[in-house]
Protein backbone atom coordinates (compact mmCIF):
# COMPACT_ATOMS: atom_id res chain seq x y z
CA UNK A 1 0.00 0.00 0.00
CA UNK A 2 2.78 2.26 0.83
CA UNK A 3 4.17 1.90 -2.95
CA UNK A 4 0.49 3.16 -4.31
CA UNK A 5 1.27 6.35 -2.66
CA UNK A 6 4.69 7.21 -3.91
CA UNK A 7 3.15 6.53 -7.57
CA UNK A 8 2.03 9.65 -7.33
CA UNK A 9 4.98 11.52 -6.13
CA UNK A 10 7.40 9.92 -7.63
CA UNK A 11 5.57 8.25 -11.34
CA UNK A 12 9.50 8.39 -12.96
CA UNK A 13 10.42 5.56 -10.28
CA UNK A 14 7.66 2.83 -11.51
CA UNK A 15 8.94 3.65 -15.38
CA UNK A 16 12.39 3.14 -14.38
CA UNK A 17 12.15 0.82 -12.29
CA UNK A 18 9.82 -1.32 -14.91
CA UNK A 19 12.70 -0.88 -17.21
CA UNK A 20 15.38 -1.86 -14.83
CA UNK A 21 14.09 -4.78 -14.35
CA UNK A 22 13.53 -6.07 -17.83
CA UNK A 23 17.75 -5.10 -18.10
CA UNK A 24 18.03 -7.60 -15.16
CA UNK A 25 16.23 -9.93 -16.94
CA UNK A 26 17.59 -10.76 -20.35
CA UNK A 27 14.03 -12.02 -21.47
CA UNK A 28 12.93 -10.38 -24.59
CA UNK A 29 9.44 -11.07 -24.12
CA UNK A 30 9.66 -9.62 -20.46
CA UNK A 31 11.40 -6.45 -22.33
CA UNK A 32 8.62 -6.00 -25.00
CA UNK A 33 6.31 -5.87 -22.27
CA UNK A 34 7.93 -3.52 -19.81
CA UNK A 35 8.47 -1.23 -22.46
CA UNK A 36 4.91 -1.01 -23.82
CA UNK A 37 3.65 -0.46 -20.35
CA UNK A 38 6.03 2.04 -19.24
CA UNK A 39 4.85 4.04 -22.34
CA UNK A 40 1.40 3.42 -21.31
CA UNK A 41 1.92 5.25 -18.04
CA UNK A 42 4.01 8.03 -19.20
CA UNK A 43 1.16 8.83 -21.87
CA UNK A 44 -1.52 8.35 -19.28
CA UNK A 45 0.35 10.53 -16.76
CA UNK A 46 0.65 12.89 -19.74
CA UNK A 47 -2.86 13.20 -20.65
CA UNK A 48 -4.21 13.16 -17.05
CA UNK A 49 -7.74 11.13 -18.31
CA UNK A 50 -10.80 11.01 -16.00
CA UNK A 51 -11.50 7.99 -14.11
CA UNK A 52 -14.90 7.18 -15.27
CA UNK A 53 -14.99 3.89 -13.76
CA UNK A 54 -16.04 5.62 -10.80
CA UNK A 55 -19.41 7.08 -12.53
CA UNK A 56 -19.78 3.49 -14.90
CA UNK A 57 -19.81 1.47 -11.22
CA UNK A 58 -22.02 4.03 -9.15
CA UNK A 59 -24.28 3.65 -11.96
CA UNK A 60 -24.27 -0.04 -12.26
CA UNK A 61 -24.75 -0.05 -8.48
CA UNK A 62 -27.94 1.92 -8.96
CA UNK A 63 -29.16 -0.17 -12.13
CA UNK A 64 -31.81 -2.60 -11.14
CA UNK A 65 -31.94 -6.11 -13.48
CA UNK A 66 -34.71 -5.17 -16.32
CA UNK A 67 -34.64 -1.49 -16.12
CA UNK A 68 -33.96 0.10 -19.48
CA UNK A 69 -34.68 -2.79 -21.22
CA UNK A 70 -37.88 -0.81 -22.76
CA UNK A 71 -34.80 1.71 -24.26
CA UNK A 72 -33.19 -0.62 -25.65
CA UNK A 73 -35.98 -1.74 -27.58
CA UNK A 74 -37.94 1.19 -28.79
CA UNK A 75 -37.72 2.15 -32.45
CA UNK A 76 -35.38 5.59 -31.71
CA UNK A 77 -32.59 3.35 -30.20
CA UNK A 78 -33.06 0.36 -32.41
CA UNK A 79 -32.51 2.98 -35.46
CA UNK A 80 -29.64 4.92 -34.01
CA UNK A 81 -28.44 1.44 -33.44
CA UNK A 82 -28.98 0.14 -37.02
CA UNK A 83 -27.08 3.26 -38.17
CA UNK A 84 -30.29 5.07 -39.40
CA UNK A 85 -30.84 7.71 -37.02
CA UNK A 86 -27.69 9.53 -36.76
CA UNK A 87 -27.69 10.83 -33.59
CA UNK A 88 -29.42 10.99 -30.19
CA UNK A 89 -30.30 13.82 -27.83
CA UNK A 90 -32.03 11.68 -24.47
CA UNK A 91 -33.42 14.61 -22.76
CA UNK A 92 -35.36 14.58 -18.59
CA UNK A 93 -35.83 16.26 -15.90
CA UNK A 94 -33.21 15.25 -12.73
CA UNK A 95 -33.52 11.90 -10.87
CA UNK A 96 -35.13 10.35 -13.75
CA UNK A 97 -31.96 7.34 -14.42
CA UNK A 98 -30.00 9.66 -17.14
CA UNK A 99 -27.09 8.42 -15.88
CA UNK A 100 -28.20 4.79 -15.17
CA UNK A 101 -29.74 4.34 -18.51
CA UNK A 102 -26.46 5.94 -20.40
CA UNK A 103 -24.17 3.01 -18.44
CA UNK A 104 -26.51 0.98 -19.34
CA UNK A 105 -26.30 1.51 -23.20
CA UNK A 106 -22.91 1.84 -23.14
CA UNK A 107 -22.61 -1.57 -21.74
CA UNK A 108 -24.83 -2.65 -24.87
CA UNK A 109 -22.75 -1.48 -27.36
CA UNK A 110 -19.56 -2.75 -25.81
CA UNK A 111 -21.14 -6.18 -25.97
CA UNK A 112 -22.09 -5.95 -29.53
CA UNK A 113 -19.23 -3.58 -30.96
CA UNK A 114 -16.80 -4.05 -33.75
CA UNK A 115 -15.62 -0.57 -33.88
CA UNK A 116 -14.71 2.41 -31.56
CA UNK A 117 -16.92 3.40 -28.82
CA UNK A 118 -16.24 6.72 -26.77
CA UNK A 119 -17.63 7.57 -23.59
CA UNK A 120 -17.64 10.63 -21.10
CA UNK A 121 -19.82 11.41 -17.73
CA UNK A 122 -20.17 14.42 -16.96
CA UNK A 123 -20.31 15.17 -12.88
CA UNK A 124 -20.99 18.40 -11.05
CA UNK A 125 -19.49 16.27 -8.24
CA UNK A 126 -15.69 15.91 -9.92
CA UNK A 127 -14.28 19.03 -10.75
CA UNK A 128 -12.30 16.99 -13.16
CA UNK A 129 -15.44 15.45 -15.13
CA UNK A 130 -16.65 18.95 -15.52
CA UNK A 131 -14.83 20.71 -18.76
CA UNK A 132 -14.42 20.64 -22.82
CA UNK A 133 -10.48 19.97 -22.09
CA UNK A 134 -10.48 16.61 -19.80
CA UNK A 135 -13.24 15.84 -22.38
CA UNK A 136 -10.48 15.63 -25.10
CA UNK A 137 -8.15 14.11 -22.91
CA UNK A 138 -10.38 11.44 -21.78
CA UNK A 139 -11.04 10.60 -25.45
CA UNK A 140 -7.92 11.26 -26.21
CA UNK A 141 -6.62 8.65 -23.67
CA UNK A 142 -9.39 5.79 -25.21
CA UNK A 143 -9.36 6.80 -28.50
CA UNK A 144 -4.96 5.42 -28.34
CA UNK A 145 -6.64 2.38 -27.25
CA UNK A 146 -8.19 1.83 -30.19
CA UNK A 147 -5.75 0.31 -32.34
CA UNK A 148 -1.99 0.82 -33.40
CA UNK A 149 -1.89 3.67 -35.87
CA UNK A 150 -3.72 5.58 -32.91
CA UNK A 151 -1.52 4.57 -30.54
CA UNK A 152 1.64 5.60 -32.80
CA UNK A 153 0.31 9.27 -33.69
CA UNK A 154 -0.30 10.08 -30.30
CA UNK A 155 3.08 8.75 -29.29
CA UNK A 156 4.78 11.13 -31.99
CA UNK A 157 2.55 14.08 -30.74
CA UNK A 158 3.88 13.13 -27.25
CA UNK A 159 7.60 12.99 -28.52
CA UNK A 160 6.50 16.35 -29.96
CA UNK A 161 5.98 17.56 -26.44
CA UNK A 162 9.44 17.26 -25.32
CA UNK A 163 8.85 13.59 -24.62
CA UNK A 164 5.67 14.65 -22.10
CA UNK A 165 7.03 17.79 -20.65
CA UNK A 166 4.74 20.08 -22.14
CA UNK A 167 1.24 19.67 -21.99
CA UNK A 168 -0.97 19.47 -25.38
CA UNK A 169 -2.81 22.73 -26.39
CA UNK A 170 -6.56 21.99 -26.55
CA UNK A 171 -6.05 22.46 -30.38
CA UNK A 172 -3.56 19.70 -30.37
CA UNK A 173 -5.75 18.12 -28.50
CA UNK A 174 -8.84 18.48 -30.50
CA UNK A 175 -6.88 17.67 -34.00
CA UNK A 176 -5.93 14.08 -32.68
CA UNK A 177 -9.62 13.39 -31.75
CA UNK A 178 -10.83 14.10 -35.26
CA UNK A 179 -7.73 13.07 -36.96
CA UNK A 180 -8.03 9.47 -35.30
CA UNK A 181 -11.65 9.14 -35.29
CA UNK A 182 -11.57 10.02 -39.28
CA UNK A 183 -9.48 6.69 -40.02
CA UNK A 184 -12.32 4.89 -38.68
CA UNK A 185 -15.74 3.74 -40.61
CA UNK A 186 -17.96 3.83 -37.41
CA UNK A 187 -17.68 5.34 -33.98
CA UNK A 188 -19.89 5.67 -31.32
CA UNK A 189 -19.37 8.79 -28.91
CA UNK A 190 -22.24 8.81 -25.78
CA UNK A 191 -21.43 11.78 -23.30
CA UNK A 192 -23.69 11.83 -20.68
CA UNK A 193 -25.13 14.75 -18.05
CA UNK A 194 -24.58 17.50 -20.81
CA UNK A 195 -25.60 20.12 -18.60
CA UNK A 196 -23.32 19.30 -15.69
CA UNK A 197 -20.73 20.46 -17.71
CA UNK A 198 -19.15 24.44 -17.24
CA UNK A 199 -18.67 26.51 -20.28
CA UNK A 200 -20.94 24.02 -22.39
CA UNK A 201 -20.77 25.97 -25.49
CA UNK A 202 -17.13 24.79 -26.14
CA UNK A 203 -18.43 21.14 -25.96
CA UNK A 204 -21.27 21.97 -27.77
CA UNK A 205 -19.19 23.57 -30.95
CA UNK A 206 -17.15 20.49 -30.68
CA UNK A 207 -20.22 18.30 -31.48
CA UNK A 208 -21.47 20.40 -33.93
CA UNK A 209 -18.19 20.27 -36.25
CA UNK A 210 -17.99 16.31 -35.34
CA UNK A 211 -21.08 15.76 -36.09
CA UNK A 212 -21.61 17.65 -39.14
CA UNK A 213 -17.87 18.25 -41.18
CA UNK A 214 -17.06 17.01 -43.87
CA UNK A 215 -16.47 13.47 -43.68
CA UNK A 216 -17.78 13.02 -40.75
CA UNK A 217 -21.22 11.16 -41.44
CA UNK A 218 -19.74 7.84 -39.58
CA UNK A 219 -20.02 9.93 -36.27
CA UNK A 220 -22.96 9.29 -34.32
CA UNK A 221 -23.45 11.30 -30.90
CA UNK A 222 -25.97 9.82 -28.12
CA UNK A 223 -25.92 12.97 -25.28
CA UNK A 224 -28.22 12.49 -22.16
CA UNK A 225 -28.76 15.62 -20.49
CA UNK A 226 -31.56 17.94 -18.59
CA UNK A 227 -33.81 20.00 -21.10
CA UNK A 228 -32.12 23.29 -20.59
CA UNK A 229 -32.27 25.89 -23.25
CA UNK A 230 -29.23 26.58 -24.05
CA UNK A 231 -28.26 22.69 -24.42
CA UNK A 232 -31.91 22.72 -26.85
CA UNK A 233 -30.21 24.94 -28.79
CA UNK A 234 -26.88 24.16 -29.52
CA UNK A 235 -27.92 20.42 -30.22
CA UNK A 236 -30.18 21.28 -32.26
CA UNK A 237 -27.54 23.60 -34.57
CA UNK A 238 -25.73 19.73 -34.65
CA UNK A 239 -28.61 17.71 -34.40
CA UNK A 240 -32.19 17.09 -36.24
CA UNK A 241 -35.51 17.52 -34.58
CA UNK A 242 -35.81 13.97 -35.29
CA UNK A 243 -33.00 13.12 -32.92
CA UNK A 244 -34.66 14.50 -29.75
CA UNK A 245 -36.17 12.01 -27.42
CA UNK A 246 -37.96 12.78 -24.29
CA UNK A 247 -37.61 10.06 -21.64
CA UNK A 248 -41.38 9.71 -20.93
CA UNK A 249 -42.42 9.62 -17.79
CA UNK A 250 -44.46 6.36 -17.97
CA UNK A 251 -41.66 4.08 -19.06
CA UNK A 252 -39.38 5.74 -16.73
CA UNK A 253 -42.43 4.91 -14.32
CA UNK A 254 -42.63 1.36 -15.46
CA UNK A 255 -38.60 0.85 -14.31
CA UNK A 256 -39.42 2.38 -10.38
CA UNK A 257 -42.70 -0.38 -10.33
CA UNK A 258 -40.14 -2.85 -11.01
CA UNK A 259 -37.81 -1.61 -8.58
CA UNK A 260 -40.19 -1.19 -6.01
CA UNK A 261 -41.71 -4.99 -6.59
CA UNK A 262 -37.89 -6.04 -6.04
CA UNK A 263 -37.07 -4.18 -3.01
CA UNK A 264 -40.39 -5.35 -1.80
CA UNK A 265 -39.65 -9.28 -1.98
CA UNK A 266 -36.20 -8.43 -0.91
CA UNK A 267 -36.04 -5.74 1.74
CA UNK A 268 -35.87 -7.83 5.44
CA UNK A 269 -37.72 -5.10 6.36
CA UNK A 270 -40.69 -5.73 4.08
CA UNK A 271 -40.01 -9.54 4.36
CA UNK A 272 -40.95 -9.24 8.29
CA UNK A 273 -44.16 -7.68 7.96
CA UNK A 274 -44.83 -10.80 5.74
CA UNK A 275 -47.33 -8.15 3.45
CA UNK A 276 -50.03 -9.65 1.89
CA UNK A 277 -50.28 -10.05 -2.28
CA UNK A 278 -52.71 -7.26 -2.61
CA UNK A 279 -51.02 -5.04 -0.73
CA UNK A 280 -47.69 -5.65 -2.11
CA UNK A 281 -49.45 -4.58 -5.59
CA UNK A 282 -51.06 -1.87 -4.34
CA UNK A 283 -47.39 -0.29 -3.09
CA UNK A 284 -46.13 -1.04 -5.96
CA UNK A 285 -48.77 0.63 -8.52
CA UNK A 286 -49.16 3.15 -6.14
CA UNK A 287 -45.61 4.79 -6.31
CA UNK A 288 -45.12 3.89 -9.82
CA UNK A 289 -48.35 6.06 -10.75
CA UNK A 290 -46.72 9.14 -8.37
CA UNK A 291 -43.03 8.87 -8.95
CA UNK A 292 -43.64 11.10 -12.31
CA UNK A 293 -40.57 9.51 -14.16
CA UNK A 294 -38.11 10.76 -10.76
Amino acid sequence: MEAAGLMNHWPCLVIRGICDYSDSHKNKQWQGFAAMMAAAYALKKWLLPADLSINIEAARANHHPGTGAWFLKCDMFRKWEAGRLPHLWLYGLPGCGKTVLAARIRRHVLERRKYPLLSFFFDFNDSTKQNFESLLRTLAWQLCHSGTEALMRLESIFMAHEEGRKRPSMNTLQAYVKATVLTYGHVDVILDALDECTLRQDVLGWIERMSSGQGCDHIRFLVTGRPEADLEWGLSRAFSQQCFMRLENQAIDADISSFVAAKLESCPHFVRKNLSLDLKEQIRQKLGREADGM
